[in-house]
């Protein structure tokens, strides 16, 4: 494992939370912002405690951990405090709160810390309101896939949502630097708050602006 680069680290699931998170970090100027793969749900125990006998990880100021919560955010959130009580490292008592130790920890859950679902759900929440959308729910109403769990049902909406792209791409991340998600969406405003206190700016700040307009959104790779 690599020595941290930054004071501040940013640890996801899976490639495609890496290439979104790198985009949207980059469009809302968190570049101090270190972002690591942990790999899957079950990888992030075993992650933690090689991370913290790295070389370095004792000049790291922050981490933040951000997973989905699949079908319970509640045991999503309490797999993460064991995992970080297992490395010796202060687990937060509630999700979005900071510990006060060093590093401060932080724990985000996908897409919202109370629902379950994933990233593709918080995505889909971006884009819900477009025509495209309307037109993928039309077709998996005819499909009756309406009942399926909610985590699978938006990783299929979002697959058949990019399908009606120019230059179709199932990977969320290749979606991400072509500019299909529009980082100024209130959707992801939470997702931003997180990101903001965790590069260490005040997220009050920030203002957010909820107008989607396609035509302003870049594609601009990390």
């Amino acid at each position: 494992m690599e020595s941290p680069e930054s004071a501040v680290q940013l640890l996801v699931e899976g490639t495609n939370l890496v290439d979104v998170f790198a985009e949207f970090c980059n469009s809302w100027n968190l570049a101090s912002i270190e972002i690591r793969n942990f790999g899957g749900i079950q990888d992030l125990r075993d992650y933690l405690e090689t991370f913290v006998r790295v070389s370095g990880f004792s000049a790291v100021t922050r981490v933040g951990i951000v997973r989905d919560a699949e079908e319970s955010a509640g045991s999503a959130f309490q797999s993460v405090q064991s995992s970080l009580q297992n490395a010796g490292l202060q687990a937060p008592a509630t999700p979005r709160a900071s510990t006060s130790g060093s590093p401060s920890i932080s724990v985000l859950i996908l897409p919202d810390a109370n629902s379950d679902g994933n990233l593709e759900s918080l995505l889909w929440r971006s884009v819900a309101d477009t025509s495209e959308a309307r037109c993928v729910d039309a077709f998996f109403n005819c499909l009756s896939l309406g009942t399926i769990a909610a985590a699978r049902r938006d990783k299929a909406r979002i697959q058949a949502y990019l399908a009606a792209k120019p230059r179709p791409h199932g990977s969320i991340g290749v979606a991400a630097r072509r500019g299909h998600w529009d980082p100024e969406h209130h959707a992801f405003s939470e997702l931003r708050r997180f990101l903001t206190d965790l590069h260490g700016q005040t997220s009050a700040s920030h203002t957010y602006d909820v107008t989607r307009n396609d035509s302003d959104v870049s594609g601009k790779r990390r």
